[in-house]
């Protein structure tokens, strides 16, 4: 069992941790604050490579929320990630009933470490 009680250690944001997935939030309202989360996203990344468990940068997302948001670009070890969009309730109720699918919401996520 690995414990990675100690990855918050070093970060600003709120950060859920839930086995393997790992997820930092933030309100984002001025320059600080992306620099901020920046630092944060940095902080996870130093953190992995040192306990030698690596993110999957390519199941990392940002998900921006809110009308002011400034939607600024995010890095993790020299990838920028990808943005994905928020979908709001009424509009995944709209799909569920044109669709038998089922709706499923976008988890805000930093992603999930990788296996070794």
């Amino acid at each position: 069992m690995i414990y990675i009680n100690d990855i918050d250690e070093f970060i600003v944001s709120h950060i859920l941790k839930f086995a393997d997935d790992t997820k930092i939030y933030q309100v984002v309202n001025s320059s600080t604050a992306i620099e901020n989360l920046r630092s944060d996203l940095h902080n996870l990344v130093a953190w992995s490579n040192e306990w030698q468990m690596l993110f999957n940068i390519d199941k990392c997302k940002v998900m921006h929320l809110g009308y002011n948001n400034p939607k600024a670009d995010y890095v993790m070890d020299g990838s920028v990630l990808q943005c994905v969009q928020a979908r709001s309730q009424d509009c995944q109720n709209e799909e569920a009933n044109r669709s038998s699918a089922p709706s499923t919401p976008l988890p805000l996520e930093v992603g999930p470490l990788k296996s070794s």
